[in-house]
């Protein structure tokens, strides 16, 4: 299933680039269920690996750090269902930025921002279990590969 689903998503994100660079560095599919799969290019999965749960100083509301563990998919789950603004994906904190409609209503994409200006792009189709991230080295990228993600998020849905 995996090679199935890396197959897929190389495909679909290499649609309709007329010759331009690919603008998305690596892609992956996660499920609800907390699974990354699909990984389209093991070197480049940075953002993309899975993690054991770890521990992490965030800063608390009265100035100050304190120690929490992080259990990445959980992270990822709770932004995803709007009930927290960041997620934890390859060891790095991702800020939400913005969620846009997709243009036809049919789902969301919603965008994260590490330090570094490192971007991911989470693709959500209306009534899927399955996610499409992308990670996008080039802020000025954001826009062409938001295209082909959505191109290729609704070929699952």
């Amino acid at each position: 299933m995996e090679e199935e689903w890396a197959e897929s998503i190389r495909v679909g994100l290499e649609l309709d680039l007329d010759g331009e660079p690919q603008p998305i560095q690596a892609a992956t599919a996660y499920s609800s269920a907390a699974r990354f799969f699909g990984l389209v290019d093991p070197e480049q999965i940075s953002p993309f690996r899975e993690v054991d749960d770890h521990e992490a100083e965030i800063a608390t509301e009265d100035g100050g750090t304190e120690t929490v563990t992080i259990n990445e998919a959980a992270t990822l789950n709770a932004l995803l269902a709007g009930e927290a603004d960041s997620a934890w994906l390859g060891g790095t904190r991702y800020r939400l930025v913005t969620t846009t409609d997709f243009p036809d209503s049919a789902g969301k994409v919603t965008v994260l921002v590490a330090a570094g200006n490192k971007t991911v792009l989470v693709a959500s189709p209306e009534g899927s279990e399955v996610h499409v991230l992308a990670y996008v080295a080039e802020r000025s990228d954001v826009g062409k590969a938001t295209v082909l993600l959505v191109r290729y998020a609704q070929t699952i849905s």
